[in-house]
């Protein structure tokens, strides 16, 4: 399979909103500059920072789906390579 579909969207407790990939770029630059906190109880145990970036990373694409442009550039390049070099 080539293309499995459009990524669904995630929910993350921590956040308590549906996060995707976007959401995952966004919280590395806000851990990188310490802004990256729960929405409640920022800081307890089970809540800091790394927390919050481990329940991103476990719940922003859940199930099966695939980057159709990604899939593509792959296709062009074997299909370059191929008529090229072999």
């Amino acid at each position: 399979m080539i293309y499995g579909g459009t990524i669904k969207k995630g929910f993350s407790k921590l956040l308590n909103k549906e996060v995707n990939i976007s959401t995952c770029y966004e919280a590395a630059g806000a851990f990188n500059y310490n802004r990256l906190h729960a929405v409640t109880g920022a800081g307890e145990k089970g809540r800091t920072p790394s927390d919050v970036m481990d329940d991103l990373e476990q719940h922003a694409c859940p199930g099966a789906g695939a980057v159709r442009m990604t899939s593509q550039n792959l296709l062009l390049a074997l299909n370059f390579y191929d008529a090229h070099y072999f």
